[in-house]
């Protein structure tokens, strides 16, 4: 039987974790018989080699391969794709480890949705991992899309159509011990019809080596190798990207991680001068070649300054912004006439000059806000929370809730907010105390009616953020009850479906039902009992007034009732029936508290009762209006009859 999936591994003195690693895959829920290995032991002299053997014996799908230590990863990973036979190929590192339905979720995920790439959620042992990416599986994305950013991990430990690799003639660059795999996965990227994401399972245990041993941690290919690697990979995307936003953004995450990230470090300032040297004339040449302004403007600060020093020759300076970057502290934010930049060293220093725009961060910096407390008060809608610009100091940023009209365009209600303090906040390096805001929505203060968007502005030295309140809050928090407002509408606070944000409805009826019918049930001597509770508690339900209006259609006559309502809004209507006039009757509500009213239509219940008799001639008979409203009819017996005589008379008369 052809294999589903072919799992590739090289190995190179691994004996430690090289069982695991295929015992994970000896356990995968698709079933060794949808699944061959192909281990590749390149020259390893601990005996990894003879452990590989001993598996390979007691597994029959486990395929072990022997060659000389090719220098790299690349080598072993290319003997096995060519010696795949699976619709898939999946790599895995020896020191890592599957979870146990990884293979099975990612072909089903790729068979599903045609796509050529599958990445598995990942979870670091000892490392750090991408992790924006897992927020949510997404059946088919590409890199065009900005969230996931799928570009944001070049790893090439994924699933990938092996027709993807062999019509692309996507294989490893050799004899390099790091940088191999972005190379290989930007082409498999830039040639795949979609991509896929699972992320609602740990599908890879990806371990970071205890002992400091791995490529990367010893400093990773020697830079007159590394470098011209990498501008391979420049010039795989300007062969497949059109010149835009996308190819910036992807040129942007090269120079980020592969040209500064992982050669500008601590094993940069422990390096010798002969490397040091060779690292920074082999990223200068792709800096000069391929860095434009608008690409600059995508790296984070502290790369911007290293291209700064390298491009002006400030290599000492270069050694001590490394340095501070490194530590454990982050730069401090400065905020100056609405602009923020990072305080890194020589940071408006003169006798260095560097440009303020390599510090820049304002366009980075956004909004942390979280909804904690959200209810009614005598006085409003009560508004409790966190709010902060991250990265800046939050003593002297100052909190305002916007109301913004979506009915009326340009119109908005603005609420200053009171700082209180909290438990510090954390986000990265960073930490955040007194991040705490109060404010109180006066209903009295929206006007005109209709709905309002709910915004929280932080503002600090003239820098803004804006952002939606609501889709981030604590899990206990539901929208309050519909309330009567002063001048009689509703305002109902609610949390929208798509995103969950806070929005208050002003109307004359709510956005939800005001009043809530339990029961209707006929009393004697023509009386329709009604009761319910009322939902539009304004003051405290006890200082609520509740009056029942009948009024029948196309007519000047009405019939009311006082309800009596308990502390908790309850209430009992009794409508007197006798005596009305034939027709259709409206049941309507009036609510009072305080200097408040408002109309409102009563609902009518799944079963209204059925009709019972109001006079000696008449009948009536509660029923849901059109708009699910409770109404009534009420008939004539005498017409009733006749019209009953006549349809039995039509129904017995001969054909």
């Amino acid at each position: 039987m052809r294999p589903k999936v072919t799992v590739i591994m090289p190995v190179y003195n691994c004996r430690a974790t090289l069982g695991r690693a295929l015992e994970s895959v000896f356990t995968q829920s698709l079933g060794m018989d949808h699944i061959e290995i192909i281990a590749v032991d390149d020259g390893s002299d601990d005996g990894s080699a003879r452990e590989l053997d001993r598996l390979a014996a007691e597994h029959p799908r486990l395929i072990s391969v022997h060659q000389a230590n090719s220098g790299g990863p690349g080598g072993p990973r290319n003997v096995g794709i060519e010696r795949a036979t699976g619709e898939y190929v999946f790599f895995l590192d020896a020191d890592d480890w599957l979870g146990a339905e990884a293979l099975e979720r990612m072909v089903a995920m790729a068979d599903a949705n045609d796509t050529d790439v599958v990445i598995g959620k990942y979870v670091g042992v000892g490392r750090n991992v991408p992790e924006r990416m897992f927020r949510r599986t997404m059946p088919v994305t590409t890199l065009a899309e900005p969230d996931p950013n799928i570009y944001a991990t070049l790893s090439v430990l994924k699933l990938y159509r092996r027709s993807l690799l062999d019509e692309g003639g996507i294989r490893f660059p050799e004899g390099v011990l790091s940088g191999e795999d972005q190379i290989f996965a930007a082409h498999a990227y830039l040639h795949a019809r979609g991509v896929s994401v699972v992320a609602d399972y740990d599908c890879y245990y990806w371990v970071g080596r205890e002992d400091g041993t791995s490529i990367m941690q010893t400093g990773g290919t020697p830079a007159a190798a590394y470098f011209p690697r990498i501008a391979l990979v420049f010039e795989l995307v300007t062969a497949h990207v059109e010149p835009g936003e996308l190819r910036d953004r992807l040129f942007a995450r090269h120079f980020e991680w592969d040209v500064l990230h992982w050669r500008f470090d601590e094993l940069y300032l422990r390096a010798g001068d002969a490397d040091r040297r060779a690292n920074e004339s082999g990223a200068l040449a792709l800096v000069e070649r391929w860095l434009t302004p608008e690409v600059t403007a995508l790296l984070p600060p502290h790369d911007r300054l290293f291209v700064h020093c390298l491009r002006h020759g400030l290599l000492d300076e270069l050694c001590r912004i490394i340095a501070f970057h490194h530590q454990s502290a982050a730069p401090t934010t400065v905020v100056d006439e609405g602009k923020a930049f990072a305080a890194y060293p020589y940071f408006r220093d003169p006798a260095v000059g560097i440009p303020d725009g390599c510090y820049e961060i304002t366009d980075r910096l956004t909004a942390g806000h979280r909804l904690t407390e959200l209810g009614w008060t005598a006085g409003g809608l009560a508004v409790r929370g966190h709010a902060l610009i991250w990265r800046v100091g939050t003593e002297a940023q100052e909190v305002t809730l916007v109301l913004r009209s979506k009915n009326h365009p340009g119109v908005e209600h603005r609420v200053p907010a009171e700082r209180f303090a909290t438990p510090d906040l954390a986000e990265g390096r960073y930490t955040y105390p007194s991040a705490g805001f109060a404010a109180e929505i006066a209903s009295v203060a929206l006007q005109p009616p209709g709905r309002w968007d709910v915004y929280v502005e932080i503002a600090v030295e003239g820098l803004i953020r804006v952002a939606r309140l609501g889709a981030v809050r604590d899990d206990q928090i539901v929208a309050p009850e519909v309330r009567l407002a002063p001048g009689g509408p509703f305002v109902t606070p609610y949390f929208t479906e798509e995103y969950g944000n806070l929005t208050v409805d002003l109307g004359p009826q709510g956005r939800r039902e005001p009043v809530q019918v339990i029961d209707a049930t006929w009393q004697r001597r023509g009386r329709l009992r009604v009761t319910g509770r009322l939902l539009a508690a304004g003051r405290g339900a006890g200082e609520l007034t509740f009056r029942g209006e009948l009024r029948r259609r196309k007519a000047d006559e009405t019939r009311s009732a006082l309800a009596v309502v308990d502390q908790e809004g309850g209430f009992t209507l009794d409508l007197d029936l006798r005596g009305a006039e034939g027709g259709r009757w409206d049941l309507w509500g009036e609510v009072t508290a305080g200097s408040a009213s408002a109309l409102i239509r009563m609902p009518a219940l799944e079963r209204p009762p059925a009709a019972a008799l109001t006079s000696a001639a008449r009948q009536s008979e509660p029923y849901a209006a059109k708009g699910g409203d409770l109404s009534i009819r009420v008939t004539d017996r005498r017409a009733i009859r006749a019209l009953k005589g006549i349809r039995r008379r039509m129904r017995n008369r001969p054909s």
